[in-house]
């Protein structure tokens, strides 16, 4: 039932006006204007029916304290006088009345203005939820617009990254920008790197922290903080907005889908500096094999010729000493035949070994050219992704 609070000083109009309205609203009365305020304050009813000449404060008076003080301002005021001239209404108006009655009033018309005015206060009221609500709406629409926007912007960003320490500016960057602390592990190929935010370093208590609970599951929530953790990142939030509820779900949307594409970096990263790793080794390699066989050829050839001298000073000596032996001609002719066939035998030898140091020096230069290929595509990759396309230096608006 809405209720009435009726500030008169005739008793008599008070007894008659709660006659009226018994049936339909709960009412009570105010003798002057200091006991109506007080009481509509104590209990705050929907319509106020004002008499306008009472001792010491007048109505109009009254009126405009009332639309003054905040916990009344929005409640319908109606005078009800015994005057009704033009001034005395606009007297009314300029105080914030919403109509303004002569006594005597007939119990329907007061009823039908009453209901005609608590309904359109309710429309109002009804409007205003509404209102209220759109703008919150809207402005949450606007919040994770902006923190889509900064996401977004995050990854545009990682395409440009050329090491670990730039994308953690960067993914450190992206949770200030939203008003965050932080701090940052990744799990690097070449083991755990730690990071603080731009506020403050990180201390060795959240290293600790990152570290110990980095195997626990995706969101571990502990009083106003977040740890957050990805197979090779993991992000501790220091100061979440527990007292907003909404924008605390919004920031548990938001950070997995940075996180995710930060994640991803670091695999690249990681595959990045692992090719380049292995195509310095081969590169190595090829230039370590190259001086070994060069080594081996040189000693294989001077090996050779001191072979091919031997055996021709073993030739010259024997064909000169054969004479002297008293061999029959045949005798000498084997004995020679037999050195012919050795040396032919090691000449032989010597070619095979020459093929295999052709083989051997093909393998080299194939060793080579893989070893230049696969530094030509790294550098050529890397050069493409740090290549910032137009558009990544300018803002991310959604709507």
């Amino acid at each position: 039932m809405n209720r009435v609070l009726i500030i008169d000083d005739d008793r008599f109009t008070q007894n008659v006006l709660r006659k009226y309205l018994c049936k339909t609203y709960d009412t009570r009365t105010a003798d002057n204007g200091a006991m109506g305020i007080k009481v509509a304050n104590s209990w705050p009813p929907d319509i106020i029916l004002l008499d306008v000449e009472m001792p010491g404060q007048n109505g109009y008076e009254v009126c405009d304290e009332l639309k003054r003080q905040e916990t009344t301002s929005n409640i319908p005021v109606v005078f009800l006088s015994g005057k009704s001239s033009v001034r005395e209404r606009m007297l009314g108006f300029e105080v914030g009345a919403d109509d303004y009655l002569t006594k005597p009033c007939e119990p329907e018309f007061l009823q039908q203005k009453l209901t005609k005015i608590t309904d359109a206060y309710l429309k109002r009221a009804t409007l205003v939820r509404s209102a209220e609500q759109a703008e919150k709406t809207a402005m949450e629409a606007m919040s994770t617009s902006f923190e889509l926007g900064k996401a977004v912007r995050f990854v545009e960003q990682s395409y440009n990254v050329r090491n670990y320490d730039e994308l953690a500016q960067a993914l450190t960057s992206v949770v200030t920008d939203l008003g965050l602390n932080c701090a940052a592990m990744f799990t690097c190929c070449d083991g755990q790197r730690f990071y603080g935010d731009q506020q403050r370093p990180i201390s060795p208590i959240e290293e600790d922290l990152l570290h110990m609970m980095h195997s626990e599951q995706r969101f571990v929530d502990f009083g106003c903080r977040t740890l957050i953790n990805y197979p090779q990142v993991a992000l501790l939030i220091k100061n979440m907005p527990l007292e907003d509820r909404t924008r605390y779900g919004r920031i548990k949307d938001t950070l997995p889908f940075v996180l995710g594409a930060c994640d991803a970096k670091v695999r690249i990263l990681d595959a990045e500096n692992a090719l380049k790793t292995q195509s310095e080794h081969l590169s190595r390699s090829a230039s370590g094999l190259e001086k070994l066989l060069k080594q081996v050829s040189a000693t294989v050839t001077t090996n050779q010729n001191n072979v091919r001298a031997i055996m021709l000073n073993l030739t010259t000596e024997l064909s000169t000493q054969l004479h002297k032996m008293g061999l029959e001609g045949d005798q000498e002719d084997y004995v020679l035949k037999q050195i012919d066939i050795a040396a032919n035998r090691l000449h032989e030898e010597a070619n095979s070994v020459d093929s295999v140091e052709h083989a051997l020096n093909t393998m080299v230069k194939l060793l080579q050219i893989l070893s230049a290929e696969q530094t030509r595509i790294i550098e050529e990759n890397l050069a493409s992704a740090n290549a910032a396309p137009a558009e990544a230096t300018q803002d991310i608006e959604l709507f």
